[in-house]
């Protein structure tokens, strides 16, 4: 029979007093010391208030292990468990590509979005506090970093800008999240993760004073996208060589595999996502209801949105011909998008910015032509659960039934659309 590990006592080791301890927090434990003196512990009295404090810390954290399966690992470097929950997140994105119908894993755009959040809080740990300990990080150090990323310049396109309480939201939303994965490792590695998660809750964003693009705006942001895409367009090069100052004519840099006119209607007239209307394939469009089908990549859910047959298709009478059209110019290609010598359509942010810049109206993106859809259903007097479920949106429960967050967008855009 082992013998029974002695609890924290005082002792006079080389002529100093010290605590001796046990320390439940190491994996596994360990017996440490501590200098009296350092404490300012000097009298027998202070010496004995400094042991019930340690007896007392002792006591405490052998009762968490135990309530922890025996065990704590405070001790953890704890920039090895964060590249640990990055190789992780490289295995779901795997696990997606094998199998992406599964719904299972990462795509590789969540993969790049974490990453960009994660590996800057990992340099600056390992630059700033080098060998820190889980046991160790407390939530000074989570809101100092947030502050610094707060107060550093970064780069938009070719400006320089500081980030946005957005862009801050979402550092804090992807480190809460990979401390979280953390926190469900075992043995535990954080002391108390409640006080580290409050650090990292997300601040409040005032909401800017949005409006819905008009239907004189769209028409020109089109026209400028379908414009562009002749192969006659020029743009006007004004340029000084040779101290001469010169004006020619010469064909865009950028050509997009992708037409943005195409995929502007695809998410003009249908509300649809990005990521629903780059992948949308023609066996997902009913020719003979007059419907498409949608899966949402963000929330899975399967929806239809009826364009012919319905009174909802009033929003886009002619958009089914066009398709149509669009299909017999197709042939063999699956995606309802073109995508020229890529192997799937992807989204054109140069000739799009181009084209938004040529009908010289204010920014016109994705999301924007989203919101726009919600507008434009409401003044069109479609009922809000309608347009939620052409959404895909997810509900809340509210003591007169199901109102989704769209729901909720249509009854506030109800008397105002354009507002």
């Amino acid at each position: 029979m082992g013998r029974r590990k002695q609890s924290a006592r005082l002792r006079r080791w080389r002529g100093l007093w010290y605590v001796f301890y046990r320390d439940h927090g190491c994996n596994p434990p360990v017996e440490r010391r501590v200098s009296c003196e350092a404490h300012d512990a000097l009298t027998e009295k202070q010496r004995k208030a400094l042991l019930a404090h340690y007896l007392s810390e002792e006591v405490n954290s052998h009762g968490e292990a135990v309530r922890h399966g025996g065990r704590l690992a405070f001790d953890t470097p704890l920039d090895e468990e964060i590249s640990a929950y990055l190789k992780d997140v490289d295995e779901r994105v795997e696990l997606r590509a094998l199998n992406p119908e599964a719904r299972g894993g990462l795509s590789t755009e969540a993969r790049r979005v974490i990453r960009q959040q994660i590996c800057p809080f990992l340099t600056w740990l390992q630059t700033n506090h080098p060998g820190l300990q889980t046991g160790s990080l407390t939530p000074h150090e989570l809101r100092r970093y947030v502050e610094e990323k707060a107060a550093e310049p970064t780069r938009l396109g070719y400006r320089d800008v500081m980030r946005s309480p957005t862009t801050l939201n979402i550092i804090r939303r992807n480190i809460r999240t990979a401390l979280g994965w953390i926190e469900d490792r075992r043995p535990r590695r954080f002391p108390d993760f409640a006080m580290l998660k409050k650090a990292l809750a997300p601040q409040h964003v005032p909401s800017p004073n949005r409006k819905a693009p008009s239907p004189e705006q769209l028409s020109a942001f089109l026209r400028a996208a379908i414009t562009r895409e002749s192969p006659d367009y020029r743009v006007v090069i004004s340029r000084v060589k040779a101290k001469k100052r010169e004006r020619f004519l010469q064909a865009p840099a950028c050509q997009a595999q992708t037409s943005v006119s195409r995929l502007f209607l695809v998410l003009a007239l249908t509300g649809c996502r990005l990521s629903d209307a780059l992948t949308m394939k023609w066996e997902q469009i009913d020719f003979e209801f007059g419907h498409v089908n949608l899966v949402a990549h963000k929330t899975g859910r399967a929806t239809f949105v009826p364009l012919a047959g319905a009174p909802e298709g009033e929003l886009a009478p002619r958009f089914m011909e066009l398709l149509k059209r669009w299909k017999e110019e197709a042939g063999e290609r699956k995606f309802v998008l073109p995508s020229g010598d890529l192997p799937e359509p992807a989204f054109p942010k140069g000739p799009w910015k181009q084209a938004n810049d040529l009908a010289k109206v204010r920014r016109i993106g994705p999301q924007i032509l989203r919101r726009a859809f919600t507008s434009y259903c409401a003044s069109l007097g479609l009922p809000p659960a309608v347009v939620a479920m052409w959404q895909a949106h997810g509900g809340v429960s509210l003591r007169n039934g199901i109102v989704s967050r769209c729901q909720l967008a249509v009854r506030a855009r109800w008397k105002r659309p354009w507002a």
